[in-house]
């Protein structure tokens, strides 16, 4: 069993720090870090560290696409790159010695409609019997809302567990797919649902919510409010007594790596809640271009509080 991660639309990403964020002037940086980024790419990462058997699968273009593919070697990350013809992009995050931050990202290079069938069996192949498949990120410009239900069909078929952790029409869309597990913010559920949730509690209130909690695991993030895991007829909701406001670069990807990471291994679903939670909170802390290590994680479970929340019709 591997856990297979798929990022469409991976990035170089690129930390700058400066001194001060002030328009319309010339700011000299400190220092800048370059990672492998996107939403699957990270998830491999951070599974890779935790011991699980991983494959990172991606499109791969131009320069960045070279340095990309050089980074996660360096990173001793498997993987598998589908080659595109426009470069892969670049993401700039920000931050100046006051704590302020900004994030750019690129829409990311085009791909046409028509290779989308064989990016899809492209990754397919790539599955075997028992893999879970996580789906992540953005599509790339040029490619239909639909590509993720299409896929999670595909691998269906061939006995591979599926998961979405992506936002807009290819949420709105891959949630109709065979899932097993779909991880949210409350923003992304919110989109879903028509219906602004002021707190995860609220969400699960809602019947588009319940009705999708029926057909698969949700995971649900809700930033310093912690997260809620709804699994068959259980909900847990853990979060950290300890919180840090500002831009949560990676806070969820390392939430969705620390839940797989321990659900599979055959612990409970409240487990893996709490030691995705720690691993989203030690992300909050470290470094903005760092995503925390899973020692750093094991660091701030004593922080963590969980307990179970009353299921639809108890």
């Amino acid at each position: 069993m591997r856990i297979v991660t798929f990022t469409p639309n991976p990035a170089l990403d690129w930390f700058l720090s400066v001194p001060a964020l002030k328009d319309d002037t010339l700011v000299r940086a400190h220092s800048e870090t370059v990672h492998p980024g996107g939403k699957g790419i990270n998830v491999a990462r951070l599974l890779r560290l935790q011991g699980i058997p991983v494959l990172a699968l991606f499109t791969a273009g131009g320069f960045a696409g070279k340095e990309l593919s050089a980074l996660l070697r360096a990173c001793d990350v498997p993987f598998s790159c589908w080659q595109i013809d426009g470069p892969t992009r670049r993401t700039v995050t920000i931050e100046d010695e006051h704590g302020s931050r900004i994030k750019v990202n690129p829409p990311g290079p085009e791909l046409p409609g028509e290779k989308e069938e064989a990016l899809g069996e492209w990754v397919a192949l790539h599955c075997r019997r028992g893999d879970w498949l996580v789906l992540c990120g953005s599509l790339l410009p040029g490619m239909g809302g639909k590509f993720y239900r299409t896929l999670s069909e595909r691998v269906s078929s061939r006995g591979v567990r599926t998961v979405i952790d992506t936002s807009g029409a290819a949420l709105r869309e891959g949630v109709e797919g065979p899932l097993s597990l779909l991880k949210v913010n409350l923003l992304e559920l919110s989109h879903l649902t028509g219906k602004l949730h002021g707190s995860i509690e609220d969400a699960f209130s809602d019947d588009v919510v319940a009705g999708l909690s029926k057909k698969m695991t949700l995971l649900v993030s809700g930033g310093a409010q912690g997260a809620v895991v709804s699994e068959k007829e259980t909900r847990w909701k853990a979060f950290s007594v300890k919180t840090r406001k500002g831009l949560a670069v990676g806070a969820g990807d390392s939430l969705l790596a620390g839940y797989l990471a321990t659900r599979v291994q055959g612990r409970s679903p409240q487990e893996a809640l709490i030691n995705g939670v720690a691993m989203a909170t030690a992300t909050v802390f470290s470094p903005v271009h760092a995503l925390a290590s899973p020692p750093e994680g094991g660091k701030y479970l004593a922080y963590i509080k969980s307990f179970p929340l009353e299921s639809e019709g108890s």
